[in-house]
């Protein structure tokens, strides 16, 4: 779940059409960011990278405009691809209380994690959608900016969890009942995360009949946002 390791010092911006060499515009919140925040201007160095995988060297040519209407014209260089992760990991997690997702998702995204999927599960206690997923996108956005990671992880809208065993993906679901987890053969993998409740007898039942495996942390007992990076952090170490 590695990527290669871009340059650190330029700070980064996210310019989500096909990246090529030659001039770009960037306009909205990452305009404004460059411009009002960083207080950017003509020959400074900049990183662009377009969610993809892509990533290029720029340097910023112009700006015009305030506010809302800013835009930053930059010059960007050949871009340079990252290869796509050998076993990309979907992490399907119930969504924890607060601001704990959005720390979830912080974490998430810069230990790899290609997918993460709201999980609705018998005992779920909050609702993930509406504009939460929203700030959640944002959140995996500004940790890709921070930890330089070149493709954004996908937060896909929320799915109840017989839905998302539907989709067939070799599975490990993480329960005190399980055994300790073994690392899976290379390809795409999901883990399943239950609420702070856990997961019924019902939902493991379910699981086990379509052939997810069952597996422990080494402990047992978790909130839910801390299960779920243990989790992931263990697969990226087996990746």
């Amino acid at each position: 779940m590695s990527e290669s390791k871009p340059e650190m010092s330029a700070p980064r911006f996210y310019a989500p059409s096909p990246l090529a060499a030659g001039p770009l515009t960037l306009t909205g919140p990452e305009a404004k960011h460059l411009t009002a925040v960083l207080r950017l201007g003509p020959g400074d160095a900049a990183e662009l990278f377009d969610g993809e995988g892509a990533r290029a060297a720029a340097t910023v040519q112009a700006v015009r405009g305030k506010g809302a209407k800013t835009a930053a014209e930059l010059l960007c260089e050949a871009p340079v691809y990252a290869d796509p992760p050998a076993s990309p990991l979907t992490l399907a997690v119930a969504a924890p209380k607060g601001d704990r997702f959005r720390w979830l998702i912080e974490k998430a995204t810069e230990l790899g994690v290609a997918r993460i999927v709201p999980l609705i599960c018998e005992r779920s206690t909050v609702d993930p959608g509406g504009g939460k997923l929203d700030k959640l996108r944002a959140t995996a956005l500004a940790a890709c900016k921070q930890c330089r990671r070149d493709r954004l992880p996908e937060i896909a809208d929320p799915l109840p969890f017989a839905a998302f065993l539907e989709q067939g993906l070799p599975t490990t679901l993480f329960h005190v009942t399980g055994d300790r987890f073994a690392p899976p053969a290379p390809g795409p993998y999901a883990i399943l995360i239950g609420p702070e409740g856990g997961f019924t007898e019902e939902e493991v039942t379910l699981a086990t009949a379509s052939g997810a495996r069952i597996a422990a942390l080494p402990t047992p007992i978790l909130r839910t946002e801390t299960a779920a990076i243990a989790a992931a952090a263990v697969f990226a170490a087996a990746s």
